[in-house]
């Protein structure tokens, strides 16, 4: 009974012309989309400029161009962070290129300035 409701339904739908029109365009629209994610994905983990791991457990790579110090010991304890030691002018390229999300650049009297 619910299977000859529901086929007197959609026939009922598929019957009006402008259903037909929008219904074939969502459904293409969808499935064009639904590639694009995997893309988008692939890329990410590829090394654009976050990579996301299963679980939401992902990184942002942030290049730093400065001796170690206290702010660069706080940013490796948070396990959202991947260091990348680098020069100042390698670690442009590196962020023109998309390989790091950000450059921190720090002078040799940071630590200095911080506590004054």
């Amino acid at each position: 009974m619910i299977e000859q409701m529901v086929k007197w339904e959609l026939r009922r739908l598929f019957k009006n012309r402008k259903f037909k029109i929008a219904f074939t365009l969502q459904l293409l629209v969808i499935l064009l989309i639904i590639p694009l994610f995997g893309s988008y994905v692939k890329a990410l983990e590829e090394g654009g400029f976050f990579n996301l791991s299963v679980g939401g457990k992902g990184y942002l790579p942030i290049g730093v161009s400065s001796e170690k110090n206290s702010l660069t010991e706080i940013l490796s304890q948070n396990k959202r962070f991947e260091i990348v030691w680098t020069d100042q002018t390698n670690g442009m390229e590196l962020l023109r290129s998309g390989r790091i999300s950000a450059l921190l650049v720090l002078e040799k009297d940071f630590e200095e300035k911080m506590r004054n």
